[in-house]
């Protein structure tokens, strides 16, 4: 179920990696980035150790997961789906490679 899962949650977000939408991270980063804070929140708060609601702070918690992954126009990649390789301009000027795996199926 964990792989599956995954393999599904790369599928959706590599559209936006390779338009440079989202930064291209190693692949076992992103669910960490995105959940592990409202996680971390959420358990003190059922143990009690927090009195806010939760609802209180979700847009927060939501846009530090989206500054932990978003990406700028200059990161946009172009994805090479037989090897994988990602390439960018500031990749580019730099002499630097990127790696991003763009699942089978996917639309990119």
């Amino acid at each position: 179920i964990y792989r599956s899962h995954f393999a599904e949650v790369f599928a959706w977000f590599a559209p936006y990696v390779a338009r440079g939408e989202m930064r291209v991270l190693p692949r076992d980063t992103y669910v960490p980035l995105i959940s592990g804070p409202i996680q971390e929140y959420v358990r003190r708060w059922l143990s009690g150790h927090y009195d806010r609601p939760l609802g209180a702070v979700k847009e927060l918690f939501a846009e530090a997961a989206w500054n932990a992954v978003r990406g700028s126009a200059e990161l946009a990649v172009a994805v090479d789906r037989g090897t994988g390789e990602a390439t960018g301009a500031a990749a580019a000027d730099q002499g630097a490679r990127r790696s991003v795996t763009v699942p089978a199926g996917s639309n990119r």
